[in-house]
């Protein structure tokens, strides 16, 4: 959730720098950085119907350029803020047409929410309908800017001024220009022609990012069945020999039974008793690791004393410091394998660590009725890149199987816990780890 949060904020700031960018952008592309007022009167001048088709083109461009941060910044915005599409498709025509009703009263330019507006706004649903989130935001600006100078087109149609259509003041210049010099059949042909291509390209490039998005949700499906498939190969191969385990395990336990009841020497016994007492420890192991739902209420002292045994790398012993501040805290958890997900987050703690100075802390808490287990370290860290794929199975930057921190989150969660994770690049990372108490 929290990653997702930053991901779903990043748009939103994105968006609103756009959208502010869109109510600026008037004061510096003008009709004068286009010249186009030049153009209509060459064309005026010389009966040339090329120079008023230009000039059409550069006004189209000019109000596309002006309209795209507003169109961007507002799809961003509105996708950042509303899953349902009720909300979204009720404030995307409200952030328009307060960027419009803006942009009037600072530059004192009529921007009409006409027509095209409402085309290009169609094209937003679409696009959100489409739930692209495969699809970079650059090529939804594409699709965006061939809607909308095709859109923009259809204010140049004289045919259509009657109906709303092309009613700035620069467009009723071209139109009335066209007029002039007889040639509104000129300016009309090349506008549909025009605004033909452009809208075409926009809906075509629309249905190819979204085959292009559903062939990479494919392809991560078939990704993910096959990891799937290999780790429950791997399960089942590993319950296998675990459970053949028991079978010399009973014989062991029987045999140092029986040496208990017919042995007379003290010590024989107690040494019998003691193997008697290990096998059922092991014993326990194998079904917690055979059965997964398995759980034992545990003190923390009693499992962190249970994880400092299992780990017996001089170099992961040397750098890892545990930090007890509930150890009569009670939890209910698999110990096998909970422990194994602490013990693999310090594993790559360790990996990310530098040589000469990384430490690792593994630390308890108390809070809210929680347990709280916190594995942190110094090393290089994570970019928000990283982070935002580090759950999925079969991601790896060490060139593993992928498969260790999905384990971990499907060991927490089998817990009734939750896991979550922060980092920053060059400064380290940190995996906190919340399960309930038993009081």
């Amino acid at each position: 959730m929290g990653l997702e949060w930053k991901s779903l904020n990043g748009r939103f700031v994105a968006g609103s720098l756009l959208w502010m960018i869109g109510l600026a952008l008037p004061s510096v592309l003008t009709v004068d950085t286009f010249g186009i007022y030049q153009f209509i009167a060459v064309s005026v001048m010389s009966n040339d119907s090329g120079m008023l088709v230009i000039a059409a083109f550069f006004l189209v461009l000019l109000n596309s350029l002006r309209a795209l941060p507003i169109y961007v910044g507002t799809f961003l915005i509105c996708s950042s803020l509303f899953r349902r599409k009720l909300y979204f498709r009720l404030t995307v025509p409200v952030l328009i047409v307060t960027a419009y009703f803006l942009i009037s009263h600072l530059y004192e330019i009529r921007y009409d929410f006409s027509y095209p507006s409402v085309l290009v706004i169609l094209i937003i649903y679409l696009l959100d309908g489409f739930n692209l989130y495969n699809v970079t935001i650059i090529k939804h600006a594409v699709v965006l800017i061939f809607a909308l100078i095709g859109a923009q087109f259809l204010d140049m149609f004289p045919a259509l001024t009657p109906y709303g259509f092309g009613r700035g003041i620069v467009s009723m210049d071209i139109k009335t220009a066209a007029s002039l010099i007889d040639h509104h059949n000129v300016l009309t042909i090349f506008s549909v022609a025009i605004m033909t291509v452009f809208l075409f390209m926009a809906l075509l490039l629309s249905v190819l990012l979204r085959d292009q998005h559903k062939l990479l949700i494919t392809a991560k499906q078939l990704s993910d069945a096959k990891l799937h498939s290999l780790e429950a190969r791997r399960n089942a191969e590993i319950r296998s020999l675990v459970h053949d385990l028991k079978t010399p395990l009973t014989a062991i336990q029987g045999l140092a039974g029986v040496i208990a009841i017919v042995s007379r020497e003290e010590k024989t016994r107690d040494y019998a008793a003691r193997i008697e007492s290990s096998v059922d420890s092991v014993s326990q192991m194998i079904s917690q690791i055979l059965y997964e739902d398995q759980k034992v209420v545990i003190t923390v002292a009693e499992l962190l004393d249970y994880i400092r045994f299992q780990i017996v790398s001089p170099e992961t012993r040397g750098v890892l410091a545990i930090h007890d501040k509930v150890p009569d805290a009670q939890i209910s958890v698999n110990k096998v394998l909970f422990s194994r997900a602490l013990i693999n987050l310090i594993d790559n703690a360790q990996a990310a660590l530098d040589k000469d100075n990384g430490q690792i802390v593994l630390q308890t808490d108390r809070e809210g009725g929680c347990v709280l287990f916190t594995v942190s370290d110094n090393g290089k860290g994570m970019g928000e890149d990283t982070l935002s794929k580090i759950w999925d199975i079969g991601f790896s930057d060490k060139g593993s199987t992928g498969i260790g921190l999905s384990f971990v989150k499907s060991i927490v969660e089998n817990s009734d816990g939750t896991i979550a994770i922060s980092s920053q690049e060059g400064k380290g990372t940190t995996v906190t780890i919340q399960i309930k108490e038993v009081l």
